[in-house]
């Protein structure tokens, strides 16, 4: 999973926003009930698992407690992560698991042409890039849910490319247009509810 952006209500409140203190908690809530439900041997936390340098303490409480639930845990640096989480912690820029390169997302260029990284990489895992779709009824009603949106290879890229949905409750991402999550024939999507995942057609 990636892009918890923990601590997100605390950067907000700091600069002055009304934000309820509720997204620590449903982070915390929601991760606790994956790893009961999948007892994964390995959590991989693929970038911006912390929101700002204001949160570093938090984040750090935060991955202390996961890290004694599962087996083995593995962070890997996105963009969001600041000194102050990085000298106390470990981080990886990317992360192959057999077949599948993880990595944030936001230095694409310099993991891509680490050979380490790719040969024999046939999927890259990334965050960074928030999809999200929104359903309509046609009567005024809509519905914004975060998405995973999953590409096939390009000629300069020849990695399939699948990029998760945000994590956090505040970072339920933008429209897919742009790079890389412009529309393309070969893009499947997946709208992510908390009962459902469902694939879209776009």
């Amino acid at each position: 999973m990636a892009d918890l952006h923990y601590g997100f209500e605390l950067t907000m409140r700091r600069a002055g926003g009304l934000f309820p203190n509720w997204g620590m908690r449903e982070i915390e809530s929601r991760l606790n009930a994956l790893i009961a439900h999948y007892e994964p041997d390995t959590l991989i936390l693929a970038g911006d698992l912390m929101d700002s340098h204001g949160c570093a303490g938090e984040t750090l409480a935060l991955l202390g407690a996961m890290e004694k639930r599962v087996p083995r845990m593995i962070c890997l640096e996105g963009n969001h992560e600041r000194p102050a989480l990085l000298k106390q912690r470990s981080f990886q820029l990317w992360h192959r698991e057999g077949p599948f390169l993880f990595h944030h997302g936001h230095a694409a260029p310099k993991v891509l042409g680490c050979a380490d990284a790719v040969d024999g990489a046939g999927i890259q895992v990334t965050g960074h890039w928030h999809p999200a779709v929104t359903l309509n009824d046609g009567a005024g009603t809509k519905l914004k849910l975060p998405a995973l949106m999953k590409r096939g290879p390009d000629p300069m890229i020849p990695l399939e490319h699948w990029v998760l949905p945000a994590f956090s409750p505040w970072a339920r991402g933008g429209r897919l247009s742009g790079s890389p999550t412009a529309s393309r024939p070969d893009q499947e999507v997946w709208a992510c509810h908390a009962r459902r995942v469902f694939r879209v057609a776009l």
